[in-house]
């Protein structure tokens, strides 16, 4: 009886042991209109609030988003599971494949992919006074920065929410993802937006004439300066 007893005592322990590491690989994302800045881990990921806005670094096994009208910032991910409505998710690569399994059952969402960045896009984060090079880019990460930049890169992405930008040179592409950004820049060929509610502003486009304009998000705008 007596080893009986401790066998059935060495089983509850590594029950409560198996279980206790589900839960450290299961993080829960709960709360309403919250910032979360997270670690991937190799974890599984679960948005349960609404309004909320999610970065997770690095790699991410999965991630399923149960509420509404969050907006959710990937680098690689095996796959994306979206069951709330009017949820933004945007990603960087797959995790063990190029592109992450995608699964949509609410409605007006919208699963994008931020072409160009890549599984190498971690730990690219620009750093004040770097200058972009005619052949490489420039990644300007963070939210609330006001920042400025000399840049002559072939693309700029800048990365984050409610950031202020001034890019005193030329980028053939310039890429904004997040919301509420406003970038100034002196001359761009090619303006792609992957967010909502943010502003560009130039002073010359190619040959004289206006950027190309592409949007994934809302309520984005580019003028010239002075127009």
């Amino acid at each position: 009886m007596r080893t009986f007893g401790l066998l059935l005592g060495s089983c509850w322990v590594i029950a409560f042991g198996i279980a206790d590491a589900q839960a450290q690989n299961n993080v829960a994302i709960n709360g309403n209109n919250a910032e979360s800045n997270l670690d991937g881990q190799g974890r599984e990921f679960t948005v349960a609030g609404n309004h909320d806005n999610v970065h997770i670094r690095g790699d991410c096994k999965s991630i399923q988003i149960l509420g509404n009208q969050n907006t959710v910032h990937l680098e690689r991910v095996d796959e994306i599971k979206v069951t709330g409505a009017q949820n933004k998710v945007y990603y960087q690569s797959g995790l063990t494949k190029s592109d992450p399994s995608i699964s949509q059952l609410g409605v007006q969402n919208r699963v994008a992919k931020v072409e160009g960045q890549g599984s190498s896009a971690s730990g690219s984060k620009s750093q004040p006074g770097n200058d972009g090079t005619a052949n490489g880019g420039l990644v300007l990460t963070g939210d609330d920065s006001n920042l400025t930049r000399k840049a002559n890169a072939h693309q700029i992405r800048v990365l984050g929410d409610r950031n202020r930008v001034t890019l005193t040179g030329s980028a053939d592409e310039l890429i904004i993802t997040g919301k509420d950004n406003s970038v100034a820049i002196e001359k761009v060929n090619k303006v792609r937006f992957l967010g909502d509610n943010n502003s560009v502003t130039y002073k010359n486009g190619p040959g004289g004439q206006k950027p190309e304009v592409a949007s994934v998000g809302e309520h984005n705008s580019v003028r010239q300066a002075d127009q």
